[in-house]
């Protein structure tokens, strides 16, 4: 419809996007995003830089709601999930993440920086989100943004999300809440430094 925010991410794009992408390599960059919500979903996207390709990589999720949503919780499951998918099997470590953004809930994000999470997010600028959204799309339509089968929260909020009437806000829905993860997504776009390679020189 003329009111989706993301036109783009069709069921016939879908088919090129929402695929298993090639291993990590351990020089990437690593990125996490987080759009807190209590009432709404807290989604968080764990994704990668594929410098060689040029594509931003989405590589899992975690969807949070009502009293999941707490420091010592977030910390616990962000901690989980970065074992699970970024693990060198060589050095035995986790690898480090380049950078973590966050919308502006700053109790939580100092929350989280505090001792004994020690886990840093930046909190994104939020302006232009029209132009940030943009950008978005055009990394999809130029297939730029990849997203793992597993994220499918995030596939069902790009397909579903639509502009409320003034185009300043996504409609909410019973079914996906707020579409939080288009705004994590965003976000991820907006932080990300695709100019920055990280092989060692």
């Amino acid at each position: 419809s003329k009111d989706s925010v993301v036109p783009e991410f069709n069921d016939i794009s879908k088919k090129d996007i929402v695929v298993e992408w090639r291993k990590m390599p351990v020089f990437s960059d690593r990125y996490e995003a987080m759009d807190v919500g209590v009432m709404d979903l807290t989604a968080i996207i764990f994704a990668w830089y594929d410098f060689d390709n040029a594509v931003l990589v989405c590589e899992d999720e975690l969807v949070l709601s009502g009293h999941e949503v707490s420091a010592k919780n977030i910390a616990r499951i962000i901690k989980a999930k970065e074992a699970e998918l970024f693990f060198d099997k060589l050095t035995q470590e986790v690898l480090p993440i380049y950078k973590r953004v966050s919308d502006n809930n700053l109790i939580l994000l100092n929350d989280l920086r505090q001792s004994p999470h020690n886990l840093s997010f930046i909190a994104t600028e939020k302006q232009n989100k029209e132009a940030y959204i943009n950008k978005m799309r055009t990394m999809i339509s130029e297939k730029r943004i990849i997203i793992n089968p597993r994220c499918k929260t995030l596939v069902s909020h790009l397909e579903n999300a639509t502009w409320d009437k003034n185009r300043r806000e996504f409609l909410r829905s019973g079914d996906y809440g707020h579409y939080d993860f288009v705004d994590a997504l965003a976000y991820l776009v907006r932080n990300l430094d695709d100019g920055r390679n990280p092989y060692p020189a």
